[in-house]
């Protein structure tokens, strides 16, 4: 039966209300998703849903799908919600959600080849990797490296706009980045870099090997000569208009799409 909370003290409320702050995210273990659909997907997925917390008298589906799995449901008037929240879109439906350790590198490859990882070094806008994540999801990557520097992929923001893609897609939060991608090098991986350099490629010209990681890099300054330096090539999109760089999630949807469904396949 749900139990119906009254006052933002209320030690129950805690997860919601203090994970936002990155460090005591990663440090309790947990991870807040928001929406019903969000929700919803949690409920389904190989995750643990430690708890919901959904405005009074809304969302009955959600309430009998937690009931059936054991998981415990609080209630609590819209107000009380936005303020344990901190901000007034949120559908009246949260779940707290309980993480699992990061794949290694050397877990995601054993997956029969070809294999494609989308690799993202340091981007840091949780929106960006959020859709990067979705994207490499339903165009079929095999997983999603991510640098020390990159956004967390359990971050609230990240899960909303990747729509729970972590729940279903290897992501390994590498420890280092560079040791890794000599790994993947020393197993047959190219590295193909997404950068508009000199000595860039056109991507359509390229067609894959076999194993494929391909690097994208921070939003505004794109990939630092460590990480070219550690591509085996570099590759650009033609653009024919005037604008002279694409947003991260859009130009990793093209290298996707071009290696895993188009002519570099």
């Amino acid at each position: 039966m749900a139990e119906f909370l009254t006052t933002l003290d209320d030690p129950r409320a805690a997860p919601y209300r203090d994970l936002p702050d990155r460090k005591s995210a990663r440090q309790s273990g947990l991870f807040i998703a928001e929406g019903r659909l969000l929700v919803k997907r949690l409920l389904a997925s190989r995750f643990q849903a430690v708890s919901l917390l959904l405005e009074q008298d809304r969302h009955p589906d959600l309430v009998a799908l937690a009931e059936e799995s054991g998981v415990k449901v609080f209630t609590a008037e819209r107000s009380l919600l936005t303020q344990i929240i901190g901000f007034q879109s949120h559908a009246g439906a949260l779940a707290c959600g309980k993480r699992q350790p990061s794949p290694t590198v050397q877990q995601v490859v054993q997956l029969p080849g070809p294999r494609t990882l989308a690799v993202l070094p340091n981007v840091f806008d949780a929106e960006n990797v959020g859709s990067v994540l979705r994207t490499s999801l339903a165009l079929g990557a095999d997983a999603v490296l991510l640098g020390a520097q990159a956004a967390d992929p359990f971050r609230r923001r990240v899960l909303r706009c990747s729509m729970g893609a972590p729940w279903k897609l290897p992501v390994v939060e590498s420890l280092d980045l560079a040791a890794d991608l000599a790994w993947l090098h020393s197993q047959g991986f190219e590295i193909i870099g997404a950068a508009l350099q000199e000595q860039s490629e056109p991507l359509e010209s390229l067609q894959r090997q076999g194993d494929l990681a391909i690097l994208f890099g921070h939003e505004h300054t794109g990939l630092d000569d460590h990480w070219l330096a550690a591509c085996h090539r570099l590759a650009a999109i033609s653009m024919h208009g005037r604008a002279d760089s694409l947003n991260i999630a859009v130009a990793a949807g093209i290298f996707l799409h071009h290696f895993l469904h188009g002519p570099g396949r």
